[in-house]
């Protein structure tokens, strides 16, 4: 009846939309503090690069952490 029923969201493109967002640094800030997600975050704004190129390059984490951290927040977290 509505113009809701049956839209169904694409999950790619929800996921690529959060992937360039600044706002995936929040996620970071337990485990690498306030003021080095927010440098990330400048610098990432600043070179228009994402945070996890620009993370991946200062090395903040490792490799694998810092993914698992970020892909929790862009695709939501996985059951263990």
């Amino acid at each position: 009846e509505k113009c809701v029923r049956g839209i169904t969201a694409n999950s790619n493109r929800c996921a690529a939309n959060l992937e360039q967002s600044l706002a995936v640094c929040t996620a970071l800030v337990p485990a690498i503090g306030y003021d080095n997600a927010a440098t990330i975050a400048k610098t990432a704004y600043a070179q228009e690069k994402t945070v996890r190129e620009v993370a991946l390059e200062m090395k903040v984490l490792p490799e694998d952490e810092l993914n698992k951290i970020l892909d929790d927040m862009v695709y939501g977290k996985k059951d263990e």
